[in-house]
């Protein structure tokens, strides 16, 4: 078999964000008694994307996107100075669910029997750390690599450099990364000459300077990849 080693990317890749975000915010508008709907939730993602964004070319820190996703928004739509403690509560909230995708569990337990597993995750540490624990995969997991721990963030070749010094299997022939996200997880792969499948089940247009060496969009796919059937 040609792979011993696989990288994940978490988010839309084996976590449902999307849930536990949609989660979040609903209940932490509520609490604050704030109007919520689905086009503030949109614009809300729309700034919220860009940030992360930024923070993956280099741009700002983390602690920047943290600060600024609900005062931009709210500043938007005219309401007072977002409280210290709404960002605060957002965060208890995505850390409160390790919601999954259909059918992670079941993968990453199959694939565990064969291939050492490691995720690699730009998200932030406290609240990954929390989710993995509620989310019934952690026994199938060799490690979790947080880019706020590691020092550098996905796609720096600096990360993948950091954690190849922390994996058994130097050979990067023999390491396949598998990630949503073109930007951070495919190049990043490209960049640490690593193979990249692109996980893309909702079958978006690479638009992008990144090159998978493949492209799935369910999980059966990903596993004739990985088995090399």
């Amino acid at each position: 078999m040609k792979y011993t080693t696989l990288f994940f990317d978490a988010d839309e890749t084996i976590l449902d964000f999307e849930r536990t975000e949609r989660n979040a915010l609903e209940k932490t508008f509520s609490k604050y008694g704030l109007l919520y709907n689905e086009e503030i939730r949109k614009r809300y993602l729309e700034i919220n994307d860009a940030l992360w964004a930024s923070f993956e070319r280099g741009e700002i820190t983390k602690e920047t996107i943290l600060y600024n996703r609900f005062r931009k928004l709210f500043k938007e739509l005219s309401w007072d100075d977002v409280k210290k403690e709404f960002e605060e509560d957002f965060q208890k909230l995505l850390s409160a669910h390790g919601y999954t995708i259909d059918g992670a569990v079941e993968l990453c337990k199959e694939l565990s029997k064969q291939f050492d597993i490691y995720i690699l995750t730009n998200g932030v540490a406290k609240v990954q750390h929390s989710r993995f624990q509620d989310s019934g995969l952690l026994p199938y997991v060799k490690d979790i690599f947080v880019s706020e721990e590691i020092g550098f963030q996905k796609p720096s070749e600096k990360y993948f450099e950091e954690v190849m010094k922390r994996v058994p299997e130097q050979d990067k022939s023999k390491i396949l990364m598998i990630g949503d996200s073109l930007n951070s997880d495919i190049l990043g792969g490209n960049r640490a000459g690593i193979k990249a499948c692109w996980y893309n089940p909702k079958r978006k247009e690479n638009n992008t300077l990144a090159k998978p060496d493949f492209e799935v969009s369910d999980y059966e796919e990903l596993r004739n990849v990985i088995y090399e059937k």
